[in-house]
């Protein structure tokens, strides 16, 4: 059994796939900034948060056996109405997994797909 940390969790895909872990033995959390959603209705532990807040974000790494990362800012007009925030929030699992003792994650091409036709 794996403590398993959904960033995005409250995400079409992240719920999609918070519903399928919770058919499992693993430990889930999710942890979000809730940005598409007003609330967080899932029967698993929910932790309101930035992923670019390092700080905030550190124990619950530290808690997890496995990272799926699927915190992004997605789709076309969504990141061309601010590609920076795009850039930050869409690289920054996989900055946090080279830089620091992230444990094991798992990434998804979404993440980037969108805001790399908005660079200028």
């Amino acid at each position: 059994m794996a403590n398993v940390l959904v960033t995005g969790g409250a995400g079409y895909v992240g719920g999609a796939l918070t519903d399928l872990l919770l058919t499992t033995e693993h430990n889930v959390k999710v942890y979000d900034s809730l940005v598409y959603e007003e609330s967080y209705r899932k029967p698993v532990p929910f932790v309101f948060g930035d992923v670019r807040d390092m700080d905030s974000l550190r124990p619950h790494l530290e808690w997890a056996d496995v990272v799926v990362w699927l915190a992004g800012v997605v789709g076309d007009g969504a990141c061309a109405l601010n590609p920076e925030l795009a850039l930050e929030v869409n690289w920054f699992g996989i900055l946090a997994g080279e830089f620091s003792s992230c444990p094991p994650a798992l990434y998804t091409e979404r993440q980037t797909r969108s805001w790399m036709r908005n660079l200028p």
